[in-house]
């Protein structure tokens, strides 16, 4: 909303409209406040309890603390010499019960932001920032900020209105008509998109494009130990994508074992493929077409993983657990594996070639049984570690593929291929039936897309020995500094955007037990995301 500028506002209103991207207890009101044409409607409740949140929470800090209010903006500071208050303390007594900001339009929106306050905290401001009244219209009095005639703030006995002083027709006729006109709690719009929101949230934001048929709903709750962020979308242009969406069971984690710290499974089917592709493919499954005779055995969904290898089951032992990653894919006809097993090897060929021209030796699949279930280990790692001289590679990547049932499985390691096989033969031993698993609370819709689940207790514990080990080495955003040594590529620098990005994921692991995320069709062309994140 390009109304809602922090050059045109006074800082002290920017301070609240950034910090309102972190979510604090549920207000029925705002709505009823927001005219019901609106296109953009954000309502935030009770942001002073952001002030405790700020104080434990790893994750919000570091987001909050790269904020450029936060961090270097000069007027925020001067505000808070001139009310004689700090940072948390403004926050509280301006915009700690209930914020909410909208707006009207898309191309050039007239919006602005409304909070509730005291009399007395009013009368403070006015008098401590040096506010010139120009103008009173019903219960507010309207104001510019001291050298500032782009900007309007007004005041009543309960709220604290600011806006742009180009749209102050629209700010007074909203202002005037609070609650006495047919407010966005009415629009048909806004209730058919909130309805599937949950009802106990934190923050609201409402916004819509009818001209081009998006619309958009999210709520967010915190709650300790859990956070809840759900999302109600619909992007027309997406929509096509839905005819790619197969029917596959909602929570469909096929053999992956108990210990699998992250997994998505996403319900794609019926892929395209262009010409170049389907020629490639077509020679992998040499006398078959991948259209005609594949790809209609192949079914939904496909299964992406990490896992972990302990230390002992690898030989030589480095002394820490590796990650292990792979792919599953679902087959609808089980005979479809001893083509896929033929393509794999014929990949192996070419694998081996370059291996030899590249590594000095070349690889070889070599066969292997565990609890009845044939498949294939080829030791790219011993390569690796003869040609660079790092021993402890030779046993941490063992590519292995084969079929496990229902299923193709191509993993880095064949110990978790193993363990697939297991939880295949004993389904308690699987992700599913984990206790972590279970206490995800994962929803079960009826046209599911993709479900991400991250065990990041378990990810880190898998991850850190290897970031510790490889440190200095490749550069990793583990505790990275935000300028460091590229191995072999000379001094690098990570721009402002990517080491928040990066630290703050690394914060998130450690401050947070798990990460669930689905994505599921909803009514018509629209979909559903819920995000599940659970603390330590």
């Amino acid at each position: 909303m390009n109304t809602l500028s922090k050059k045109q506002y006074p800082t002290l209103i920017v301070a609240a409209f950034l910090l309102a991207a972190i979510p604090l207890t549920h207000g029925a009101s705002g709505p009823r406040l927001a005219p019901a044409d609106v296109t953009t409607y954000i309502q935030i409740d009770n942001l002073a309890a952001l002030q405790a949140k700020l104080n434990t929470d790893p994750v919000i800090k570091q987001i909050a603390d790269s904020l450029p209010f936060t961090r270097k903006n000069k007027a925020w500071k001067k505000v808070q010499r001139q009310l004689s208050l700090t940072g948390p303390e403004i926050i509280s007594a301006y915009f700690g019960k209930q914020v909410i900001v909208f707006s009207k339009g898309t191309s050039a929106p007239q919006g602005l932001i409304l909070s509730r306050i005291k009399k007395a905290d009013a009368q403070h401001a006015i008098r401590k920032l040096g506010l010139t009244p120009f103008e009173t219209k019903g219960p507010f009095t309207y104001y510019h900020p001291k050298e500032d005639k782009k900007s309007v703030i007004a005041f009543s006995d309960q709220f604290l209105a600011a806006g742009d002083h180009a749209h102050l027709s629209y700010i007074q006729k909203t202002l005037t008509n609070l609650g006495n006109v047919p407010s966005l709690a009415d629009d048909p719009q806004f209730k058919k998109w909130t309805a599937n929101l949950p009802g106990k949230r934190n923050v609201l934001l409402f916004t819509r494009n009818v001209n081009r048929g998006h619309f958009h709903a999210i709520s967010a709750d915190i709650t300790k130990p859990r956070i809840r962020i759900d999302i109600t979308s619909q992007i027309p242009e997406l929509s096509k994508g839905f005819k790619h969406i197969g029917p596959a069971a909602p929570l469909d984690f096929g053999p992956l074992p108990a210990d699998t710290f992250a997994a998505l499974t996403l319900n794609l089917i019926d892929a395209e493929f262009d010409r170049r592709e389907s020629r490639f493919l077509d020679q992998l499954f040499v006398g078959k077409s991948f259209n005609r005779d594949i790809k209609p055995k192949l079914g939904a969904p496909v299964l992406l993983f990490a896992g972990s290898v302990p230390a002992k089951n690898i030989q030589p032992n480095p002394g820490h657990p590796i990650p292990a990653f792979g792919v599953a894919l679902k087959l609808k006809d089980k005979s479809v594996g001893n083509d896929i097993n033929a393509a794999m090897n014929r990949i192996m060929i070419i694998a081996s070639f370059f291996s030899k021209q590249q590594l000095g030796e070349p690889v070889i699949p070599f066969g292997s049984l565990h609890n009845g279930n044939a498949y294939s280990v080829v030791n790219f790692g011993k390569a690796f570690a003869d040609k660079f001289n790092f021993p402890t590679l030779a046993g941490s990547l063992r590519l292995t593929y084969g079929q496990v049932g229902d299923w193709y499985i191509v993993t880095t390691h064949d110990d978790f291929y193993k363990r697939c096989i297991d939880a295949a033969k004993d389904p308690k031993k699987s992700l599913a039936a984990s206790p972590f698993f279970k206490s995800l609370t994962l929803a079960k819709p009826k046209k599911p897309i993709a479900t991400l689940v991250i065990n990041s207790a378990s990810l880190t514990k898998a991850v850190d020995p290897v970031i510790k080990k490889l440190k200095g080495t490749i550069p990793i955003f583990f505790d990275i500094p935000q300028q460091f040594e590229g191995a072999n590529r000379g001094p690098m620098r990570l721009s402002s955007s990517e080491h928040l990005v990066l630290s703050t994921l690394h914060q998130l692991f450690q401050k947070y037990n798990s990460v669930a995320i689905q994505v599921s069709r909803s009514h018509g062309q629209s979909f559903h995301i819920q995000i599940g994140i659970n603390e330590k």
